[in-house]
């Protein structure tokens, strides 16, 4: 029997692979802000999901940001490279949001999906083999 906590991750890893797919729709028609903004949050949707396994969060996005850093990359169960990349994703996508006179970088898109769907498939593997832990008990 799986934990409610359980239950919510696997609900927000699917949000994110959704939203991943939403950013690369957005990417291949060229919408650089939209893409950006999908990308960000498919990976916050995916940090919510480890989270979620140990029953946290936060209301705020810097609050998610804090606990990810501190619970998963300082630790090195997500590698630091990932947590880089989250930390400029939520950068990116303020810019992209709030600061409409400044372009982004629209030639690093691409990438960024690829080290998006890194950062979902991390968090993916982390969830299973808590589960799979926590199966053992």
């Amino acid at each position: 029997m799986s934990r409610p906590e359980f239950e919510v991750a696997w609900v927000r890893i699917r949000e994110a692979k959704s939203t991943l797919e939403e950013a690369r729709e957005l990417c291949a028609r060229q919408r650089w802000r939209g893409c950006a903004n999908r990308l960000y949050y498919a990976c916050f949707y995916a940090a919510l999901a480890l989270l979620a396994v140990d029953g946290k969060g936060s209301s705020k996005h810097t609050g998610v940001r804090g606990l990810l850093v501190t619970d998963y990359i300082r630790t090195g169960l997500i590698a630091e490279p990932l947590g880089r990349f989250y930390h400029m994703l939520f950068e990116a996508r303020l810019q992209a949001d709030y600061v409409l006179e400044k372009p982004l970088p629209e030639e690093n898109l691409p990438a960024w999906l690829e080290s998006a769907g890194e950062f979902i498939e991390s968090a993916e593997l982390l969830i299973r083999q808590r589960e799979a832990d926590e199966s053992k008990k």
